[in-house]
């Protein structure tokens, strides 16, 4: 079913297939890993981690004898949310996603597009095919492939672009820090009553919010503190980030979409636990925001466009929910994402990881009583 839908869909916008629906059987159950396909070592490396990897590793030398033949044509990848084929004859990247999944998928592209033209590759044509939404763009040529150490150094003139761009174009809102509660508590009940799977994991973060927000917000004394929205990448890792020899260009822009003001500044730190970000969040204030033990540059360049958007020097206390708000945005994302059965585990992942952020959130605000 994948690789037919896949011809279909470069077939219907005219693009040599690929066929290959006769390796059909590739995707048996046990071939369900988010990785280039013909992309060995990462299969192998994957495969370990798996708890079918017994069933996963016996594909492999099957699979390795079309390798050559699919990596002459294009590269495919099957992802949580649909695919990515990228043509190397033809010079485009396709994407396609389950609109069931992600709904503002088109809406985010335009976006992007329109506020970061410098940052962004234009669409070429975007549609809809058997419940995916698909869209084609240029191939960048890549003058290298960047890492997390080139990230510290890079990220932060991208935020200081992204940051720009939105103020520049008024692309924003403001509520206040009791609207932005309520919005996040009815997205959670509506979440948890309409999803089938990875119910347990999201109830322990919903539990662990609401206490740490009782804790940052005792008798709802800051309710009334404004909090600004606005568009965000969403996924800002050097994975989506390619350098051309002159520039920067942003891609994925899939989990992109309007949320709190700081949520493109933890995502290079929710992957950490241990983060002093987090162990040490009671600290956080205007003043050390900016400190490498917490969020670098980047928090101090977040807090002035909170600062220059209210016209008012924002307070700890604002900083703080800000982030709270921003973590469990990305938890109540992932967690409708992660819906279908063979993506469970991998939905696990994220959710676990962003408990143990909120863990550390909690025991730094009230240490000994747990």
């Amino acid at each position: 079913m994948f690789f037919s839908e896949v011809n279909l869909v470069l077939a219907h916008i005219g693009i040599r297939p690929i066929y290959a629906e006769k390796y059909n059987d590739l995707l048996s159950p046990a071939f369900k890993c988010k990785n280039w396909f013909g992309a060995k070592t990462d299969l192998r490396k994957n495969a370990n981690k798996l708890s079918w990897r017994a069933k996963l590793l016996p594909w492999l030398n099957k699979f390795e004898r079309i390798d050559g033949f699919m990596r002459q044509n294009c590269l495919l990848k099957k992802s949580l949310n649909g695919y990515l084929f990228i043509g190397k004859d033809e010079g485009v990247i396709v994407k396609g996603v389950a609109s069931s999944l992600e709904p503002n998928f088109f809406d985010n592209y335009v976006i992007a597009e329109r506020l970061f033209p410098e940052l962004s590759n234009p669409v070429i044509r975007k549609f809809s095919f058997n419940a995916h939404d698909v869209l084609m763009q240029k191939i960048i040529p890549i003058k290298r492939r960047l890492n997390w150490r080139d990230w510290e150094e890079i990220y932060p003139n991208i935020i200081n672009q992204l940051l720009g761009n939105i103020f520049s174009s008024g692309h924003f809102s403001v509520s206040s820090v009791r609207e932005i509660k309520m919005e996040l508590d009815s997205n959670i009940s509506n979440s948890i009553s309409q999803q089938s799977s990875l119910k347990i994991q999201f109830n322990e973060i919903f539990n662990l919010f609401n206490e740490i927000y009782g804790l940052i917000n005792p008798n709802e004394a800051f309710d009334s503190l404004p909090m600004v929205i606005q568009f965000a990448h969403g996924d800002l890792t050097p994975d989506n980030c390619l350098y051309t020899g002159d520039r920067f260009i942003l891609i994925d822009w899939d989990n992109g979409g309007n949320h709190c003001c700081f949520y493109d500044l933890i995502i290079p730190k929710i992957y950490d636990k241990d983060a002093l970000a987090w162990k040490k969040f009671h600290q956080i204030s205007m003043e050390n925001i900016f400190n490498a033990e917490f969020f670098g540059p980047s928090g101090g360049m977040f807090v002035e466009h909170l600062q220059r958007v209210l016209g008012v020097e924002p307070v700890a206390t604002q900083i703080k929910l800000g982030i709270l708000f921003s973590i469990v945005e990305m938890a109540v994302k992932n967690f409708k994402r992660h819906q279908t059965d063979e993506w469970q585990d991998d939905g696990g992942e994220i959710l676990v990881i962003i408990k143990k952020v909120l863990l550390s959130i909690r025991d730094s605000i009230s240490p000994g009583e747990i």
